[in-house]
């Protein structure tokens, strides 16, 4: 699994952009899209067009994806059960 991650293109590149990026002045937005635009590149060079309303939908799904790996990359795998503990707690609904 390790060498798969180590030759994904987008592992690459965001690997790419933590070691360079400038986290006083970028917001996780900024960041996050400048990877969005080099993968997009990348597959452009590649010959792999992601088009028309499909092209919204990719481009929001590798949002999620790089949110995921940033976090696993700099902070680890969370387990199920600290994922819980860090939600803003609700007050108790009552379910009707």
């Amino acid at each position: 699994m390790k060498n798969l991650q180590l030759q994904d293109p987008l592992h690459k590149i965001l690997e790419q952009h933590l070691f360079k990026s400038n986290f006083d002045g970028e917001t996780s937005d900024e960041f996050i899209n400048s990877v969005i635009a080099d993968y997009l590149l990348y597959l452009d060079t590649q010959g792999m067009m992601v088009m028309g309303p499909m092209r919204e939908i990719f481009v929001e799904d590798l949002r999620e994806e790089i949110r995921d790996l940033t976090i696993k990359k700099t902070h680890g795998t969370l387990k199920a059960e600290t994922r819980v503990n860090l939600t803003p707690s609700r007050p108790n609904r009552k379910v009707i």
